[in-house]
């Protein structure tokens, strides 16, 4: 009989929880029972709210920082690879530069060619003048003509054992006979003062039944001797009209700024 009791008791109390629990999720906050039973109950509110908050406000900074730790890392990823992407490219053009200079190579094998690096430019003609690796040691000449695969660089202007000097197109005393590409038509080209920190050379004296137009490819001319025929000058920038005389800009086909692999064509007289 005592334990029949026990059971009745133990669900009249489970009854009585349950009625509880309905009343505080649905019914009024307002009432006498209400309020009789939240005051003792307010403490355990307390505690769990509390904890509830604080569980989630940490759960929130766990995540937000495996957020940032990812976020890092996807940076870092991309900055590597970036930098490979760079390297990349640089591969790319080292290895179309040499690709030019062996194809230089082939069309010049009645001459000496000799690949130099860019050590020096000179202080006071920056651009103009510039100093290479290699000198008579490595069978450079006095006059060789120096080139990238672009292009037309200058010639040799001064010969030591293991370097060498060179004038670049650029600089105000060189000129050299070239020739348009489209016309074959005979031109003279000079260096020029450099204008708004451009690098251009100068077609001077254009006759006017030269047919030129801008964006004509320049090259050189076997004629007047020096450079062999063909190495690409640069291209036509803008044609100037003055009264009595006609000349023209020609945009450099060798980036000046960028030197650092050239090729010298033994063209010297004593080979």
């Amino acid at each position: 009989m005592r334990v029949f009791r026990n059971k009745w008791l133990i669900l009249l109390v489970t009854i009585t929880i349950l009625v509880i629990v309905i009343m505080f999720s649905f019914g009024p906050r307002s009432g006498i029972i209400y309020n009789v039973l939240s005051v003792p109950l307010r403490p355990v509110q307390s505690f769990f709210s509390g904890a509830a908050r604080r569980i989630s406000a940490g759960a929130s900074a766990m995540v937000n920082y495996g957020e940032e730790c990812e976020l890092e890392q996807l940076r870092e990823e991309l900055d590597r690879l970036r930098d490979s992407n760079r390297n990349i490219e640089r591969y790319q053009e080292d290895l179309e530069e040499l690709r030019g200079l062996l194809d230089i190579m082939d069309a010049n094998r009645e001459h000496r060619t000799v690949a130099a690096n860019v050590i020096a430019y000179d202080t006071m003609d920056w651009f103009n003048v510039f100093s290479i690796n290699r000198g008579s040691f490595a069978g450079i000449g006095l006059y060789d003509v120096v080139v990238t695969s672009r292009g037309l660089v200058g010639k040799i202007i001064e010969v030591g054992p293991v370097s060498s000097k060179v004038m670049s197109l650029a600089d105000e005393r060189s000129n050299l006979t070239g020739r348009l590409s489209r016309t074959n038509d005979i031109v003279i080209v000079r260096g020029m003062e450099r204008q708004a920190g451009e690098i251009l050379y100068r077609m001077e004296r254009i006759e006017d039944d030269v047919d030129i137009s801008v964006g004509d490819t320049v090259e050189t001319t076997e004629t007047g001797g020096v450079y062999p025929r063909g190495i690409i000058i640069g291209r036509v920038r803008e044609i100037i009209q003055r009264p009595g005389s006609r000349y023209a800009l020609i945009e450099p086909a060798v980036d000046f700024r960028r030197l650092d692999v050239v090729m010298v064509i033994g063209v010297s007289q004593d080979e």
